[in-house]
């Protein structure tokens, strides 16, 4: 794949230590998935990688590396300083960051935690945690798309859920599958790298003949991961 700055090869890096996202090595630019912008929005860029310090390239056209398609710049209001280089492809869903900007960004939002924190004031992930809910879709990495509006009704279900016949199979593709029957309505299920004790992922379920299923994204092959559904816990591995 090519950068979509100065038409470089972009390598495989990780940038919070379990996503498979793509640097270029000449200018610095990362390619991401959306969940991974909301990863270093909470939690900082978590794998030891420095900035280029090559300068971002002035280009008016950017194309996504995977398809060729226009990049879009989201307005994203205070989600991203006004002068970052954050760019998205509307087909795929993957994000350009340009030149270090991943690092700037970084050190706002950490900024912004140190804040909330210092003045003890409540954390609204909808307004400032997570860049890309600013846009509408929360891609929480490993996530499908939860609609903003309907974020808040989706993320709990009853701990007394009754989950039977549940399985996990992966797809390839950093994609696994989960399905499930379940008494009660299950509208999401989380997940997270095995013994990892940052925040989850959430992915919201479809009912289908009385069977929940669910998309994982983000998933590397070879890796344990803890998926919690109706209040219990499950162990999967991606083979």
């Amino acid at each position: 794949m090519k950068c979509p700055d100065c038409q470089s090869e972009l390598d495989g890096v990780s940038v919070t230590g379990m996503d498979e996202s793509y640097r270029c090595g000449n200018c610095g630019g990362f390619w991401v998935q959306g969940w991974v912008v909301n990863r270093v929005a909470e939690e900082g860029v978590r794998t030891k990688l420095e900035p280029k310090k090559a300068g971002k390239a002035e280009v008016l056209v950017r194309n996504c590396p995977t398809d060729g398609t226009g990049l879009f710049k989201p307005e994203g209001g205070e989600a991203f300083p006004p002068e970052a280089g954050v760019y998205k492809c509307h087909h795929c869903n993957w994000w350009w960051v340009a030149g270090d900007d991943l690092f700037a960004l970084d050190e706002a939002y950490k900024a912004r935690r140190t804040y909330f924190r210092l003045w003890q004031k409540k954390q609204n992930w909808a307004t400032w945690a997570l860049p890309v809910v600013s846009v509408l879709v929360l891609a929480i990495g490993l996530a499908g798309g939860v609609y903003l509006n309907q974020y808040r009704a989706r993320v709990g279900v009853g701990a007394g859920a009754d989950i039977r016949d549940f399985t996990a199979v992966y797809l390839e593709q950093g994609e696994a599958k989960v399905s499930f029957r379940s008494s009660t309505e299950t509208l999401s299920v989380e997940y997270r790298l095995k013994n990892d004790t940052g925040g989850w992922a959430m992915a919201e379920t479809t009912l289908d003949n009385g069977v929940y299923t669910s998309r994982l994204l983000g998933i590397i092959k070879g890796q344990e991961y803890t998926i919690r559904a109706g209040g219990r816990e499950y162990t999967f591995k991606a083979i």
